[in-house]
């Protein structure tokens, strides 16, 4: 997490590398964060002023990723709009 976020109360500190809680709990996403933009990301969001993003060599984090991103999709209820109806005139 960024210092700045920390100081601000908008976040809870991570879990630092290597590092394990007593409760041992099991990571199921590695998000890393900066100031300059990644080279080698899955997926990047720049969110005040800060890049977010996953590892691309990261599969695990990936597939979490994917799966959250399949369960928005599953559960997506809006309405679907009629898209316009194109004719092609034959003869």
């Amino acid at each position: 997490m960024p210092d700045q976020d920390l100081a601000a109360h908008r976040a809870f500190p991570g879990l630092q590398q290597g590092e394990q809680d007593a409760a041992d709990l099991l990571r199921l996403i590695r998000i890393h964060s900066s100031k300059s933009r990644p080279e080698n990301a899955f997926v990047t969001v720049l969110y005040r002023d800060v890049y977010f993003w996953i590892d691309d060599s990261d599969l695990p984090s990936k597939q979490m990723f994917s799966l959250m991103m399949l369960f928005f999709t599953l559960a997506d209820s809006g309405e679907r709009e009629n898209l316009p109806l194109i004719t092609i005139p034959a003869k």
